[in-house]
């Protein structure tokens, strides 16, 4: 192969700006907001795909030269010869041109320029170099956003194509960025009406299709749902929905994406029928999801990804890793999120009302009522813990945000995050709700065992005193021991104070307790002090010097907080 220095390259391809890209909004309305935030979301990672197979068409390379594609993020091998990387920066330049002038800088997607390496390389004890190269590449295009179209004499990138439309139209109602269609109704704009119709098709279709007509997607690819046309010759075609077998004539490639919706259901368990048609059956709304028997009719929302994912694929197989490898555990991963997991919502009557904004790759976020979701979390930690083998490298971390249906998403996402970041701050294998970072093990699994007994200890009041108003002592009794349990973090924060305030908890926990729960003369065995949770708080308080840093106590306020929303 004369002229060429090394005969491959690794070129790696990742999306900046995905969550505010799904969730951006300018408040103006909140309708239709869950189609566009699952039309958002799937079409990014349509673009993740379409952006990696605009590279390889480039470059005159099959698709298989696509070695993985997940998580917004893909890795493709080409020929290191000076005619493929022309083509690929060609490619490039014009995938960031596209992102650029469609999405006006929110979103973008940065390709390296690949990391040269040999056949010699592809050995175990060598490409583990080649990988974290191609990491510090990637991590250093982060650094010069959309650099190949602001090069040379393009010092500054001007778009005039749509002032016209801002000013006859306005500004679009839903993202704030774009221009409207129509200034007297302010319909959507462009970007927002497409979201929109993907998130409608994207319930009630079984079939994607990738037609390469010249027009579309990088100006190359259309998208269309629906039976292919086959005389049409489609580059590509997959099955979507396929959460039952197949029968011997519906056999597609199948398109892994988690697209769990909740829909309406009759008294017959059928999912009611749509009555504009615009989907195959009717969606839930966010208010229909908040809806249950008892407690608050709140949502809630949890962030959650896989802990030191790049610690796992730098140091994870020690200096022994292959291509195969690296490929295999990255598919085997994002077939958690995006096979195992939709499958495990869709087949549940507990999850069932779960609905996915996305999961793919290493991480998902998910909103439901505020009382699955916290029963969910539990689930989802013990099943990938089974599925990665309960192998302790292999952890995830949580963080969960309570909200009202009519309280902006964007911003719920953004306080999601940032509980999951106090999660991953506080260390791995974690959850945080409530501005608090547990372990799963007995920390957060103590708090909902408290929440559970609060529950039954009034259950069995209520039936013993034949009154059902009798929850209302046992609220206000919750309410003094939060008052009690806040004081002491008041005042345990105070590092310097000596004042008697930092251990004037015991004796309130104690003297409320005991007032409440009288004795009765013959009846010590019965005392209701001897009932769960009473009975664990008494012996911390009594039998354990510093009981404060015992998990029951140290995390109370969450259980308190799960007890009382319950409760309401």
């Amino acid at each position: 192969m004369p002229g060429w220095k090394t005969p491959f390259r690794l070129v790696a391809g990742d999306f900046s700006g995905i969550q505010n890209f799904i969730f951006a909004s300018s408040g103006e309305s909140n309708r239709q907001m869950a189609k566009l935030i699952r039309g958002r979301s799937f079409m990014v990672m349509m673009y993740c795909r379409l952006a990696a197979r605009y590279i390889t068409d480039a470059c005159g390379l099959p698709p298989l030269c696509c070695i993985g594609s997940a998580g917004g993020r893909f890795q493709i091998l080409i020929p290191d010869s000076p005619q493929s990387q022309a083509r690929m920066d060609a490619a490039k330049r014009e995938v960031e041109q596209w992102v650029f002038e469609r999405f006006f800088g929110d979103l973008s997607i940065l390709v390296d320029d690949g990391e040269p390496f040999t056949l010699e390389d592809f050995k175990m004890d060598k490409f583990r170099k080649v990988l974290l190269k191609s990491g510090h590449r990637i991590a250093e295009e982060k650094n010069r956003q959309f650099a190949s179209i602001l090069s040379g004499d393009q010092r500054v990138f001007i778009n005039n194509s749509g002032w016209s439309e801002y000013k006859t139209h306005g500004v679009c109602p839903v993202c704030g960025r774009e221009p409207a269609f129509e200034e007297s109704t302010k319909l959507p704009g462009y970007n927002c009406s497409y979201f929109i119709k993907c998130g409608e098709r994207l319930v009630r279709e079984q079939f994607i299709s990738i037609y390469t007509d010249g027009k579309g997607i990088f100006g190359s690819y259309r998208l269309q749902f629906g039976k292919p046309s086959i005389a049409e010759h489609p580059e590509a075609v997959w099955g979507i929905n396929t959460f039952e077998s197949p029968g011997e004539d519906e056999l597609w490639p199948e398109l892994h994406y988690a697209n769990v919706i909740p829909f309406v259901e009759t008294e017959d368990g059928r999912s009611e029928e749509s009555p504009d048609d615009s989907e195959t059956h009717r969606c839930k709304t966010f208010e229909d999801i908040a809806k249950g028997d008892h407690g608050i009719n709140s949502l809630a929302m949890i962030k959650a990804d896989v802990d030191n994912m790049g610690f796992i694929f730098s140091d994870g197989f020690g200096k022994a890793i292959s291509l195969s490898l690296r490929v295999g555990l990255s598919r085997m991963l994002n077939g958690f999120f995006c096979v195992y997991l939709p499958s495990l919502l869709k087949n549940s009557d507990e999850f069932k009302n779960i609905y996915t904004v996305f999961a793919g790759g290493d991480d998902l976020c998910l909103i439901g009522r505020w009382d699955t979701i916290i029963r969910f979390s539990e689930t989802l930690r013990e099943k990938f813990r089974a599925y990665t083998g309960f192998n302790d490298s292999f952890t995830i971390s949580c963080g969960i945000e309570l909200f009202k249906p009519g309280f902006p998403v964007s911003r719920a996402v953004e306080a999601a995050e940032d509980a999951l970041e106090l999660a991953k701050e506080r260390g791995r294998d974690r959850i945080s709700i409530f501005g608090l970072a547990m372990r799963w093990d007995k920390e957060y699994e103590s708090q909902l065992k408290f929440a559970e007994n609060w529950q039954a200890f009034i259950a069995r009041m209520n039936r013993e005193k034949g009154d059902s108003s009798e929850g209302i002592k046992w609220t206000s009794m919750l309410y003094r021991f939060l008052w009690y349990w806040e004081k002491w973090e008041q005042y345990n924060n105070l590092k310097d104070s000596e004042s008697l305030e930092r251990l004037a908890h015991r004796f309130r926990f104690i003297y409320d307790i005991s007032r409440n729960l009288k004795k009765k003369r013959g009846q010590e065995d019965t005392w209701p002090g001897n009932y769960e949770p009473f009975r664990s708080l008494l012996a911390d308080l009594v039998g354990h010097e510093g009981f404060e840093e015992r998990p029951l106590f140290r995390f109370l306020k969450a259980g308190i907080s799960i007890a009382m929303y319950t409760m309401r």
